[in-house]
């Protein structure tokens, strides 16, 4: 619905969700992976994972762009926390379709 869309909107913020991915070893799925499972749900098939779900809420997601920055693996976690204490920093709250604050 468009008012549960509207409510998580985040003005002025360029950024619609922060996520990680693993390094695709010892049982995680690695970024490409991730990735492809993400826009498989776009697609409507079964989620791998439910991370930025709300995304495909929105209307021209063909326009989107997907980033990535690497950081070795044992800092993903923290890489993940850091960006989501800036953004909320500059925004007051979590990019639209994060719905939790990694720690």
């Amino acid at each position: 619905p468009a008012e549960a869309i509207l409510a998580e909107w985040v003005d002025g913020a360029d950024i619609l969700y922060v996520g990680k991915a693993g390094p695709g070893s010892k049982g995680n799925r690695g970024l490409r992976n991730q990735i492809k499972e993400f826009l498989d749900f776009g697609r409507g098939l079964p989620p791998g994972h439910w991370d930025g779900r709300l995304i495909w809420q929105l209307t021209h997601t063909d326009e989107l762009i997907i980033a990535w920055k690497e950081v070795p693996a044992d800092e993903v976690n923290d890489a993940e926390a850091k960006y989501h204490a800036a953004f909320v920093a500059d925004h007051g709250r979590l990019p639209f379709a994060n719905l939790v604050q990694a720690r």
